[in-house]
């Protein structure tokens, strides 16, 4: 939530908050609607969960073709059911949507911090140049609170 100023002028401060809650609320359910529809997507899980996922997802994409034609070629391997070439080859094919999609989401929300962090220098740097000007006209006290 964002900080408050308690005085503001003829409640603008309020009405600005407002419309950037009104913003991120609009932003934030079009990014929820993103997630629904990648399948399997799930909040992040715990540390220890994720953990285990790496381990079993690092297995060398080499190592799972060649189970998969293997699989193929051999009968007593494809009757026992236990591993699907298909359903390997399109686990991969997932995983490199899946990286792509995250990548250009954090590429995304970069920029986001980025914008934020240029609006807030602007106003701080407007502020900083503001006190100087007071301190030309010994005025401070209008600016730093007693």
């Amino acid at each position: 939530m964002a900080p408050y100023i308690e005085h503001s002028r003829h409640g603008c401060y309020s009405r600005v908050i407002m419309n950037h809650q009104r913003r991120a609320n609009e932003i934030l359910t079009v990014i929820r609607g993103i997630a629904e529809t990648v399948p399997g997507y799930r909040a992040p899980v715990s540390a220890t969960e994720m953990r285990a996922l790496v381990r079993r997802a690092t297995v060398p994409p080499e190592f799972i073709e060649q189970t998969a034609v293997a699989v193929e070629a051999t009968p007593e391997l494809e009757r026992m059911d236990s591993f699907d070439p298909d359903d390997a080859r399109d686990a991969q094919a997932f995983a490199v949507f899946c990286n792509v999609v995250s990548d250009e989401f954090e590429i995304i929300a970069r920029g986001i911090r980025y914008a934020g962090l240029k609006r807030l220098a602007s106003a701080g740097d407007a502020a900083l140049r503001t006190l100087a000007l007071a301190k030309t006209l010994n005025r401070v006290e209008m600016i730093v609170p007693h």
